[in-house]
């Protein structure tokens, strides 16, 4: 019965879009060689940035203000296109379109601890994605474009994973034979790493159909040894799998000729994957046809060795997850329902707990989101896409949150489309 509903939301929807995909450090303050200009601190708390996925591909810019609440800043250009033919909410089925990470190491520091704060944003529409650094960290509404964007050596891009360690940059291509590839990342800018392109088994269209048998995400495990990629299968078929591609070599970064391919728990449509903290081999995934599932994956044979799975009452689809580090808890959010469920990981099983459902004002389902952990507490902000708005949600505790805001952005720019996609969040 869980799957009618998702079939109804979803199944027949036929295209699958990308989003911005990666941002932040910031300066380590116990450093006094570095300037007031880097790291001074600024009345607001850091930004947020999602894409809209026009024809002519942009970047929402809002501020995080002191109580965690939201302001528009500004509306740039990434310089590629956005999806051709997206019509609903979430085209993209993928998550990681929007990751916290490291950028490479500023040219203007002397100490080794401080990075160059780097966004890097997929433009579906013309196979590219677009690399931008931060200006000021003081005030990270402000961002510079690295360059012209560089195409992906693949269709129709759809999310990145970022790798400090490796300096490197993955890109997931959803359209027609679905891939990965890897990119150089450094102060000159970008540099294709033909040899790591690798092929995921998928004959898609471009642009792909879906949401079954299309790509859903990628990153890195917890010490960057493996390259992690979640593969939906179909309800009616073929399970789904996550793809490991054990890194090889760091300097040049190089990835094994194949993947070791296995399936989490239930695993029927993997969604999302999200690290599991103080393991070294444990991932939370979402899936769209049930909820969510928890792995742990050997490190030497990249294969899941132990896996289980929570059924969630009445989703349509679970496709979104994050981690808030003061409560403990995971987040997770569903296409077809205005809720936030949290859910806790116990690692010796490793097993999965409901902990609550937070209802969230407005009508329609949630999709891309990210919770920020700041200095006066955690917020988790959330696309809302048919209302055109951000949910700004504040995680009191293990069990307790509060909705503190609708962010209206459809105020500021009257043209936003349903295709907005992606959360990723800048602290200072």
């Amino acid at each position: 019965m869980f799957l009618s509903n998702f079939f109804i939301a979803l199944f027949f929807s036929v295209n699958i879009i990308a989003a911005p995909v990666v941002l932040t450090n910031h300066c380590d303050n116990t450093s006094s060689a570095i300037s007031s200009k880097s790291c001074g601190r600024s009345a607001s708390l850091g930004a947020t940035y999602f894409i809209t996925n026009k024809a002519a591909n942009t970047i929402i810019i809002s501020s995080i203000n002191p109580n965690g609440t939201l302001s528009f800043a500004r509306e740039i250009a990434t310089g590629g296109a956005g999806s051709p033919t997206s019509v609903k909410p979430d085209p993209l089925f993928t998550q990681d379109s929007v990751v916290q990470t490291d950028g490479v190491r500023s040219p203007d520091c002397v100490k080794t601890n401080l990075f160059m704060q780097m966004l890097f944003v997929v433009n579906p529409g013309d196979d590219t994605f677009s690399v931008f650094t931060v200006n000021d960290e003081n005030d990270p509404t402000q961002l510079t474009s690295l360059g012209a964007p560089i195409n992906t050596l693949g269709q129709f891009p759809v999310a990145i994973a970022y790798s400090r360690r490796h300096q490197t940059a993955c890109v997931l291509n959803s359209g027609g034979r679905s891939n990965i590839a890897c990119f150089s990342i450094s102060q000159k800018g970008v540099t294709p790493l033909p040899e790591t392109v690798r092929f995921l088994g998928l004959n898609q269209t471009n642009p792909p159909t879906g949401p079954a048998n299309t790509v859903s995400d990628i990153l890195f495990n917890q010490d960057q040894s493996q390259l992690l990629v979640s593969v939906k299968g179909s309800p009616t078929g073929t399970p789904g799998f996550i793809a490991n591609f054990k890194v090889t070599s760091s300097r040049p970064f190089k990835l094994a000729s194949s993947a070791v391919k296995s399936t989490p728990h239930g695993g029927v449509l993997p969604f999302s994957m999200t690290l599991v903290r103080g393991t070294p081999d444990t991932v939370l995934n979402t899936d769209a046809a049930f909820g969510v599932s928890v792995s742990n994956i050997n490190l030497k044979t990249g294969s899941i060795i132990s896996s289980s799975s929570l059924a969630i009452n009445n989703q349509t689809a679970t496709c979104w997850s994050s981690f808030s580090p003061r409560t403990g808890s995971f987040y997770l959010t569903d296409v077809g329902n205005a809720r936030l469920t949290e859910v806790s990981v116990n690692q010796s099983g490793p097993t999965i707990n409901l902990v609550a459902t937070h209802g969230l004002d407005g009508i329609g389902g949630r999709i891309d989101q990210s919770v920020a952990s700041t200095r006066i507490g955690d917020f988790v902000y959330i696309l809302a896409p048919g209302a055109g708005a951000v949910d700004v949600v504040r995680l009191v505790g293990p069990g307790e949150a509060v909705q503190i805001q609708s962010f209206d952005v459809k105020a500021s720019v009257p043209d936003l489309p349903i295709s907005v996609q992606g959360m990723a969040v800048f602290l200072k």
